[in-house]
């Protein structure tokens, strides 16, 4: 079973999971790194998002559909 979370959020009891709640797969996974990249480039704005949004979602996680939950 994938661990769907890199080392750090395993550390934290987190995962990723699409909007719906099911697992992501490979493709997406480096979509979201991608998008994230991204949300750095401009300012680290999309980053920041993740403390203003009512869902505490960055633009990468919006772009992707993507959530991060606790286990």
């Amino acid at each position: 079973m994938p661990a769907r979370a890199t080392w750090g959020k395993q550390v934290l009891g987190l995962r990723i999971v699409r909007a719906d709640g099911k697992p992501i797969g490979h493709g997406l996974a480096l979509g979201r790194y991608l998008a994230r990249m991204l949300s750095f480039l401009c300012l680290c704005i999309g980053v920041l998002m993740v403390g203003v949004t009512r869902e505490k979602r960055g633009l990468h996680d919006m772009m992707c559909r993507t959530r991060v939950v606790y286990r």
